[in-house]
């Protein structure tokens, strides 16, 4: 996933979900939650994941990885 954008997403109970999903899933996931969408299906790096958006608290988006060390 060469353009992939870093999701943290907190759900109901103390979890969070770091995922690493396309541009495209990043946006469908926000018009889910901003339409009430009962469930939203992710592409992840990881294989498929289907959230109930009821169980959502906050997702943090996050367009580049970080790196480690000094740069301009």
């Amino acid at each position: 996933m060469p353009d992939a954008v870093r999701l943290s997403i907190g759900v109901v109970g103390p979890r969070t979900l770091d995922v690493r999903v396309s541009p495209e899933d990043a946006d469908a996931l926000e018009q889910g939650l901003a339409s009430g969408s009962p469930t939203v299906k992710l592409e992840t790096d990881e294989g498929p994941l289907t959230l109930v958006l009821a169980q959502v608290v906050y997702v943090q988006r996050a367009g580049r990885e970080a790196h480690v060390g000094f740069g301009a």
